[in-house]
């Protein structure tokens, strides 16, 4: 009898998961996927950036822009 309950005892220690060590969740920005998407965001804001810069030059008149200099 004492052994039986000694064994129920260790079986429930076994099954303790409190003192097992959980690897912490990697915070998105710590992935490769971050990573991928950065760039894809970051690649489209310059071609953004690029579009309006055009926009801009192409509404200003030509003495206005020589001036400015060519920034394509």
């Amino acid at each position: 009898m004492f052994d039986k309950a000694l064994a129920i005892i260790q079986a429930e220690e076994l099954m303790d998961t409190s003192k097992v060590w959980m690897p912490k969740k990697r915070h998105f920005r710590e992935t490769e996927e971050w990573r991928v998407k950065k760039s894809r965001v970051l690649s489209k804001m310059r071609a953004l950036t690029r579009m309006n810069l055009l926009l801009v030059l192409s509404k200003m008149s030509v003495s206005e822009a020589l001036q400015l200099g060519n920034f394509c």
